[in-house]
């Protein structure tokens, strides 16, 4: 989450500056569009009369190529308004794309963890299971070790047995016979 936080943090700034840097040239361009057109208006103003009555075919058509020269600039400004707001709305909406993605990522995650958990769970309670058994065998296989006749043969056909448990009080008899 710290990663796609930053992701979002470094968007933002670059979103930013892209913003700042577009409304500096639109005020640059609107500013030189204005001057244009108080140029205009001084000239025009500046006579008692109409403009198109006092102005010479020279000087109208000067005015008029410096008229369309401004609008011309004029509606370029606006285009390039109208496409940085498309992609400032592009950019807000990936925005907000990558930020329902990470709290999907999350949910994913939290929900991976809890699966694995689970597995690691009832492995753990298999491998228990399966130590319990082997516990159990191995103590079913001790008691019967325990309980086994042991016959230790002797010269002379004597023999040693012991028919009882093997442990601290285990008794031994002595016979006389074939050991079989």
């Amino acid at each position: 989450s710290t990663y796609y936080s930053k992701i979002l943090e470094d968007m933002t700034s670059k979103l930013q500056e892209q913003q700042d840097c577009l409304d500096n040239k639109l005020q640059n361009k609107v500013t030189e569009a204005t001057n244009m057109e108080i140029d205009l208006i001084e000239d025009v103003s500046g006579r008692d009369h109409p403009v198109a009555c006092n102005l010479g075919n020279g000087d109208k058509e000067f005015q008029l190529k410096k008229l369309h020269s401004a609008k011309a600039k004029l509606d370029d400004v606006i285009h390039q308004k109208t496409k940085l707001m498309s992609e400032n709305s592009e950019m807000k909406q990936t925005i907000n794309e990558l930020q329902s993605g990470m709290y999907d990522l999350k949910t994913q995650l939290n929900t991976m963890d809890v699966i694995k958990l689970e597995e690691e769970r009832e492995a753990v309670i298999s491998e228990k299971s399966g130590e319990m058994e082997y516990m159990q065998t191995l103590h079913s296989q001790v008691e019967k070790l325990k309980t086994h006749q042991v016959i230790f043969p002797f010269p002379r056909g004597f023999h040693m047995s012991s028919n009882v448990r093997v442990g601290k009080n285990t008794r031994w008899k002595l016979r006389m016979g074939n050991v079989a």
